[in-house]
């Protein structure tokens, strides 16, 4: 007579291949983030004035604890920046430079991305086609030429008008 065989497990503690997880850095934050603050008590001192999802359909809104969550993060990582502490005293000669930086980056920023602007709103593109990478790049370069006329159309049209 053949002895029916017991089919292994691999949830079984003898193989070896216990279900096992790795402590993250994100595990190891959010679990420091649960003792220190008392959700519980925040969510209950917070639901009865939350949104509530409308009759007429609609987007339902974020859980209480979620939003919770996000604002405490956001306050945190707000917190933690040092660079942040130097740039708010502006009358002294370090806080002066680093604000001028952060306006010539942003007068940058703002040339950078006004083309973008331009090549979304006036043309549409604004979810990328995948056609295979010759294609996207000629497309997006005849974009970045349509959007380069767009800007100057006025001192064309001037030119064209004078001449």
């Amino acid at each position: 007579m053949i002895e029916a065989m017991k089919q292994m497990s691999l949830e079984s503690t003898a193989t070896g291949f216990e279900r096992k997880t790795k402590r993250t850095r994100k595990r190891e934050f959010l679990d420091e983030m649960n003792l220190v603050v008392p959700w519980s008590e925040l969510v209950a001192l917070i639901a009865p004035h939350a949104p509530v999802r409308r009759a007429q359909g609609g987007r339902p809104p974020f859980a209480v604890e979620t939003m919770l969550r996000i604002h405490f993060l956001q306050q945190w990582f707000n917190l933690s920046d040092p660079a942040m502490d130097e740039a708010l005293d502006k009358d002294t000669p370090m806080g002066a430079i680093l604000e001028k930086l952060e306006q010539t980056k942003a007068s940058v920023r703002a040339k950078v991305e006004h083309p973008f602007r331009v090549i979304k709103r006036q043309f549409g593109y604004v979810k990328v086609k995948y056609r295979g990478l010759a294609k996207n790049t000629a497309n997006l370069v005849t974009l970045f030429a349509l959007s380069n006329l767009w800007m100057v159309r006025k001192r064309l049209l001037n030119m064209g008008a004078q001449g």
